[in-house]
């Protein structure tokens, strides 16, 4: 496997969990819209999507990035795989919560 091909690798990983993470916001938005504490819900999902915001806005700073400074960066800071897995299990939670 070469370089490009990991970094082709992870872009489809990374779309398929932001993906994943936009199906969660409007899993909990439609959920919210019914729930006594719709305001105070709204208020948490809107700092989620605010992360969310950030998230792509880090992924798209690694995609102007070469693909060899994009590898490196990645495995220096272990990628953004963090970010995705602490935004994701709070909207499970959100989710959980309202259900």
């Amino acid at each position: 496997m070469t370089i490009e091909d990991l970094v082709e690798a992870h872009a489809r990983l990374h779309n398929s969990r932001m993906t994943h993470i936009d199906e969660l916001i409007d899993q909990a938005n439609t959920k919210i819209q019914s729930h006594p504490d719709k305001t105070l819900l709204e208020q948490e999902l809107s700092e989620l999507r605010r992360q969310r915001e950030h998230l792509l806005a880090h992924i798209e700073a690694l995609d102007s990035e070469t693909n060899s400074q994009w590898h490196k960066t990645s495995l220096e800071k272990s990628g953004p795989m963090v970010m995705w897995e602490t935004v994701a299990s709070k909207l499970e939670k959100l989710i959980e919560r309202i259900s």
